[in-house]
């Protein structure tokens, strides 16, 4: 599978920009919908115990189940939209130095 960057284009980020909130740098670097978040339990079992650096690269593998999917004409043309459900996933990346985490 080959992977797509996301990054909205300067012109991307402007149009979202009135829904973003408190993107003081011209808008969102990304669309709404692609941030995930982890808790504790979730962590543990992917075997994260360290947590990873703010900005540290790590990849994510995931299987998902379509859990709905919708479709409308606008003005402007036709929307599609798909919600998607992870039910299994990995995620690996190079732990942090327990120096690093000790002293910063």
């Amino acid at each position: 599978m080959n992977l797509t960057d996301m990054k909205l284009s300067p012109d991307e980020a402007k149009v979202r920009e009135c829904c973003a909130s408190g993107e003081s740098d011209g808008g969102p670097k990304y669309p709404w919908g692609l941030t995930i978040s982890l808790d504790d339990d979730t962590l543990s079992k992917l075997g994260m115990t360290a947590l990873p650096q703010v900005g540290q690269q790590m990849r994510l593998a995931a299987v998902v189940e379509v859990c709905s999917t919708s479709q409308h004409a606008n003005q402007e043309g036709t929307e599609k939209c798909i919600s998607l459900q992870i039910t299994q996933m990995g995620l690996e990346g190079e732990a942090p130095q327990p120096a690093q985490v000790l002293y910063g």
